[in-house]
Formats: C-alpha cells, structure tokens, sequence
C-alpha cells in the first residue's frame, strides 16, 4: 500500500472473522489491533481500520450485516463511538465496504450512508475448503433435476419496523417461506421432476453429495437477499436459480453466472425457470453458466477480495489528495 493501516479493529461474526484475519496479516503486519474499531465498540457487525497516507487520516468500514437498509433496525451501529472516531483521529474522510449492498433503491431506502459505499461479498466462512472440495468433488449421475436444502426456514422472525407501503414479499426471511412453499407445490403436483426440498441441515458429506447430484440449485435469501451457499454453488460450478443477487466486487451477471429470477418474489416464474433449464437448449446454457460461475473462482478467494478492498482505498485516497473526490464519490438514493 501507498500509505499504511496503523490500527484496526476485528468484527466477530464469522464470515468476515477469516477474511479480515487474513486481509490485516498481509497488509496490516505492524499495525495495533484496537478494540475501539471493534464490532465489539462500534457496534454489532461494524469495524474498521485507520489508514494513514502523506501525514492525513482515512478511516475504512467493513459492515457486516445481513440488512441492506430496507428498514431503521438494518444498521447497529454506535454514532456516538463512530463519531468519536472521526475527531480523535481527525479524519479527512471514510469510506464503507457493505456486504449486503442491494442494487433496488428501496432495500436500502434507510440506509443512512448515501455515498462512498462500495459492495464487498457475502463469502463462506473459509473459501478455502471449498475451493479444496470443488477440486475434490468426483462427477455423479446428476439424478436431481432441482435441489433446495435449507435449514429452519420457518424459524425467523416475520418483518417488525417495516414500512407500510412495502409489500413483506420482500421481507427476506418471509421471502424465503414464500419460496419454500412454492417449491413444495411445484414437487406435490410435477411428479415427472425429482424435487430435492429440505427444509433441515444436513451432514456435509450428505449435502454436498446432493449439491453433485443436481441439475440445478435453487437459493432462496436467507436473512439478507445472498447467502453463502450462493457463494459455495458458484464455486462448485453449480447452476443456481435465485432473486436478482446483490451488488458485489466480482462481476456477478444474470444469466451468464446463474440464473436470475429478477425482482420475481412471489416466485411466480420458478417453475417456468425450471421447465427451461431442462430443456435441450436450456441444458447447454445450465451447463455454460455453471462453468462461467466457477470460471469467477481467482476472484472470490480471501487475497483477491482483500486486494480489491486494498485498490479500492489507494484510489478513494488518491481522489482525495490530488483533490477530485467529489467527482468521483459513489451515490446512493
């Protein structure tokens, strides 16, 4: 780096506990681990580091939670500690890295940051292995036509501080339950498809023994829109059929990396996607999005994502010091 991160804090939840680990050992070596910049401090899914450049401060987020905004409770953080922050360290500016960064104006309507805030990734929590079991895995008869494993999609909490006018279609939790029951109809009635539909948590070998048995993997959202088994498909090299994913930092594209079923949340179209993909012509493009998807596998690694987030600050300070930052912030409705 140009300049260099003097202190940073650690976030403990576990998909960022591994790649901010990683990120601070090769870019961060010398520099003091503060509990002030912990998630700890800040507040539930939020840390971050001081960067130091040409004598100036810069302070980077990382906010972890599963909310994009759609609602006052999707941000935990602590203003008054934030703001602490800022004037102890005088700070010439900060920048954020969200990891549900939603591309729809009203999922993320509350979210009190409307600029310079840059989508990171929902990983799984050591792409490593995965990567390890995608190289691993063995070809099997693909016997399944759709899998779906969940794993208590009936336990969250439905929507509470939701706006009136917003459909709860669109409560991801309860999106996921509309989902589910759509899949349950589409198996009860099609008996010509072999419907995988778990509503459970599996052993791994027997889940990722399923995972390499399917045709296709539906993702239903979680509590935010992506989930990690989003992530795990693609390196898998699966074909997923999910929502219109979130905004993230590799160049995730309908219908090339898997296939989207839009702003579609009554799951109205499910099993028309369905029929599609196992057509002949459907067949060849499931086939060429599975391997695109774990063509994107060199960019969802720890040290890829953390070299992004790396390039992302050298140039947001760069805008800063030569003075052009207003001409290039990020902007949010």
């Amino acid at each position: 780096m140009k300049g260099k991160i003097v202190r940073y804090g650690m976030d403990n939840r576990d998909h960022l506990v591994g790649f901010l680990t990683n990120f601070y050992r090769k870019h961060a070596p010398g520099a003091i681990q503060d509990e002030h910049m912990s998630s700890s401090t800040l507040n539930k899914n939020w840390s971050c580091f001081l960067y130091e450049r040409d004598g100036k401060n810069f302070l980077c987020f990382f906010d972890g939670d599963d909310g994009a905004g759609g609602t006052p409770f999707d941000i935990k953080l602590n203003w008054p500690r934030f703001q602490n922050l800022l004037d102890h360290y005088k700070v010439t500016d900060y920048l954020v890295f969200k990891i549900q960064h939603s591309p729809w104006p009203e999922a993320r309507q509350f979210y009190p940051f409307k600029r310079d805030v840059y989508p990171l990734a929902l990983m799984t929590n050591d792409p490593s292995r995965v990567f390890k079991l995608a190289d691993e895995m063995k070809p099997k008869e693909q016997d399944i036509d759709v899998l779906f494993v969940g794993g208590r999609v009936h336990d969250h909490n439905g929507p509470y501080c939701w706006p009136k006018h917003r459909d709860t279609n669109q409560h991801w939790p309860t999106n996921r339950k509309i989902g589910y029951g759509k899949l349950l109809e589409i198996k009860e009635r099609r008996k010509d498809l072999n419907i995988v539909a778990v509503d459970n948590l599996l052993q791994h070998g027997d889940y990722y023994d399923l995972v390499n048995r399917s045709k296709i993997c539906l993702d239903f959202p979680g509590i935010g829109v992506s989930s990690r088994k989003f992530y795990e498909f693609l390196v898998l090299g699966k074909c997923v059929i999910a929502l219109q994913q979130n905004n993230c930092c590799w160049p995730l594209k309908a219908e090339t990396h898997y296939w989207s079923l839009g702003t579609d949340f009554n799951y109205d179209k499910l099993e028309s996607s369905i029929d599609f993909l196992l057509t002949p012509s459907g067949d060849r493009l499931r086939k060429a999005i599975g391997r695109n998807a774990a063509a994107l596998r060199p960019l969802m690694s720890f040290d890829a994502v953390g070299d992004y987030v790396e390039r992302t600050v050298e140039q947001f300070v760069d805008w800063n010091l030569d003075g052009t930052i207003e001409d290039h912030r990020t902007r949010h409705d």
